[in-house]
């Protein structure tokens, strides 16, 4: 598991260092700015090609379709999820 936020989402493409055995990719988004950053590239992913799994948790109310947004069609064979947590 590679755990990130959505503010360092874009360092994974240019990190010297990526581990390669990923097969699950957490993203945390914070704020309601974080979903318009937290785009998943494919150059996120060229070193870490193991991941099968996307999970979004979400600290801010967001729909299926704004998650949806975050991974680019072109991205197969890759099982998206999400957790949004309701604030009460």
């Amino acid at each position: 598991v590679l755990s990130t936020d959505a503010a360092s989402l874009s360092f994974i493409a240019t990190m010297p260092d990526r581990p390669a055995k990923v097969a699950v990719l957490e993203v945390r988004i914070r704020t309601k700015q974080d979903l318009q950053s937290a785009m998943i590239t494919s150059a996120m992913l060229e070193k870490i090609s193991n991941v099968q799994y996307i999970i979004f948790k979400s600290d801010v109310p967001c729909t299926a379709t704004e998650i949806k947004k975050l991974v680019p069609a072109t991205l197969t064979g890759i099982t998206v999820l999400y957790d949004v947590q309701q604030t009460s």
